[in-house]
């Protein structure tokens, strides 16, 4: 009968303490046990070794595979914003599997996916020194003082990308696993490309200070997949001077375009939820706000809001536009309206949910034409009085 080598066997598994893998190298020593507690721990160690011994011939055969694991889009789907519900659309996240690193650790990008509107991807890093498994977290800068050694860094197709978020890397047993990492497509970014991922790891910072300084060029493929995406332009979708003009609907996020009197910088808040209460948030603020300038009172605003993206096979979702910020928002305020759209038919209707739930219509060209915007006339120059 061939011995199993109880090193390789604990080690075949994700983490253990390695006192227990020294433990298990050493000789076995006969010790008196009670009857009961043998049985249960022959049916415990059978369950164990034939575990182990799967997980143990699969990573050797085939490592990304095993490092994907759980699920597919498991890291995804612990986003509570944009991107969160992606990984309910078949064939949206792609498992990656391409590694690089240096002499302290290796990063594989495990998973990632984009649909034209963002790229999301996933890293793990393996530490090879020992003083980086002393870390429960680990992140990148990018600048470290002190030091000539270059930032996170993000490429696709050879040109920089979009503005993107940081890795921060938590610890899971003997590795540690990125939240997921945001990228915005730059403009002119086909619906059909692959894009080439280039992630420039300058240096890796953890609860000591600065623990590597030798760069990692982590370089992978992702397919971009738009077949999800809707974008529709709408008509008579309107109420005492709000319009809905146009929404788009992708599984990152849902984008809705709405047109009214303007009466100040801050223009107006809004959230949304699908039909059965999945809350998909405040409206992000991704466009900014009107500070710039480029409105008067008077003028028409055109405002863009942004909300996450509902789940695969969300039939309808409803827009609710307020007149207060969520902080300040309760039963009784004022809401200008609200809009429930059809994803299957693209239609768009004013309703009035908000009526049961304690809020009062406010018509938005009345608050406009009684509101002076004070602070646009704040900030204008003020005209110097003549001197006699």
């Amino acid at each position: 009968m061939k011995a199993i080598d109880n090193v390789a066997l604990f080690e075949g598994i994700t983490y253990i303490d390695p006192a227990f893998v020294e433990e298990a190298a050493m000789p076995l020593q006969r010790k008196p046990a009670h009857v009961i507690w043998l049985k249960r721990a022959g049916g415990l160690a059978a369950a164990f070794l034939f575990a182990a011994t799967v997980l143990f011939t699969v990573n050797a055969a085939f490592p990304a595979f095993a490092e994907s694991l759980p699920l597919l889009g498991e890291v995804f789907r612990h986003l509570n914003s944009l991107g969160s519900h992606a990984p309910s659309f078949e064939g949206m996240v792609q498992g990656i599997g391409e590694s690089a690193g240096n002499g302290q650790f290796e990063v594989t990008a495990t998973e990632a996916y984009c649909d034209g509107e963002y790229l999301f991807f996933a890293l793990r890093l393996l530490a090879k020194d020992t003083k980086l498994l002393k870390m429960e977290t680990l992140h990148t800068e990018e600048a470290v003082e002190g030091h000539d050694a270059p930032g996170w860094r993000i490429c696709l197709n050879g040109e920089d990308g979009g503005s993107y978020s940081l890795p921060v890397f938590t610890r899971k047993g003997s590795y540690f696993e990125s939240g997921p990492i945001r990228v915005d497509l730059p403009e002119g970014t086909g619906p059909h490309d692959t894009l080439q991922v280039e992630a420039f790891i300058g240096n890796l910072c953890g609860e000591e200070g600065v623990l590597s300084v030798e760069p990692v060029t982590l370089r992978f493929a992702v397919e971009t997949n738009t077949r999800y995406n809707q974008q529709e332009q709408v008509q008579n979708a309107e109420i005492d001077g709000l319009e809905l003009q146009s929404w788009g609907c992708s599984p990152s996020k849902l984008t809705v375009t709405l047109c009214y009197p303007y009466f100040g910088m801050t223009g107006v808040y809004a959230s949304a939820r699908t039909e059965d209460g999945l809350d998909l948030g405040e409206d992000t603020r991704e466009s900014g706000d009107f500070g710039d300038g480029r409105y008067s009172p008077g003028d028409t605003a055109v405002q863009e809001c942004t909300f996450v993206g509902p789940p695969e096979g969300t039939k309808k979702v409803i827009v609710t536009v307020y007149k207060e910020a969520p902080a300040v928002r309760e039963a009784g305020s004022d809401v200008f309206g609200e809009f429930t759209i059809d994803l299957e038919t693209g239609e768009v209707r004013v309703t009035d949910g908000y009526l049961g739930e304690g809020f009062t219509h406010q018509s938005i060209t009345e608050y406009a034409s009684a509101r002076p915007d004070e602070e646009i006339i704040g900030r204008r120059t003020p005209v110097p009085s003549v001197l006699p």
